[in-house]
């Protein structure tokens, strides 16, 4: 895998693993000074423990040590309906647009009437982590009476609030067969993009804090 810091704004990440594919990193897509504000406003937000899905169309509220061994952590959700749109929402906006420019060959996603749902996933506590999963259901037909929205998860976007100095582990890791694990090579103010069916994770904190900007665009149902 290429992984190098690069002057290069946008760097489409290359694998040995053909089938590995559409995954995007944008550099300094937002500056430090917008990563700090992003932290900082988002101590506003509604927080909570970061919870697992295992009945499609419902979270787990319930918290375990069980759930822990999933998945550890706090999250901050923006409420759309509640705060309305704010200046970050256009950047990521501009995100999206830039990952379907950027591969033109696919992944394709039908985006016809897309949504965007934000939050902040806080990794504060050693062992803090998410184990290997996707962010959408790709067999969702069978989800359309229990979510209300009619809409699924199509691009998953991932920015890195923290710098890597002020943390050690919890690497954002993106997930092909065999056990193949790609480490994605991220500074404070750099965005992932990537198909929300493809499986990652992050692993375990070590020490620090790290703290990252999560988003997903929302479209219909896959087909």
């Amino acid at each position: 895998m290429e992984s190098r810091r690069s002057d290069d704004s946008i760097h489409r990440v290359t694998f040995e693993e053909p089938h590995l594919h559409g995954i995007l990193i944008l550099r300094n897509f937002f500056s430090h000074e917008e990563c700090d504000r992003l932290k900082s406003e988002s101590h506003d937000w509604a927080e909570h423990i970061a919870t697992v899905v295992t009945d499609p169309g419902k979270p787990n509220e319930k918290h375990s040590k069980e759930y822990e061994k999933l998945r550890k952590g706090h999250i901050r959700h923006w409420n759309l309906e509640q705060n309305g749109l704010t200046w970050f929402h256009s950047t990521l906006h501009k995100a999206a647009l830039t990952y379907h420019n950027s591969f033109p060959d696919g992944p394709a996603f039908d985006l016809k009437r897309p949504r965007m749902s934000v939050e902040v996933a806080c990794y504060t506590n050693k062992g803090d982590h998410f184990t290997a999963h996707q962010d959408v259901y790709i067999r969702s037909e069978h989800l359309r009476d229990k979510i209300a929205s009619r809409q699924t998860r199509k691009l998953s976007m991932s920015c890195l609030l923290s710098d890597p100095d002020e943390y050690s582990g919890g690497c954002l890791n993106m997930l092909a067969g065999k056990g193949v694990v790609n480490t994605m090579p991220l500074f404070k103010g750099d965005i992932c993009l990537f198909p929300s069916y493809q499986v990652h994770q992050v692993t375990q904190l070590k020490g620090g804090e790290r703290y990252a900007l999560i988003c997903w665009v929302t479209g219909d149902f896959w087909r």
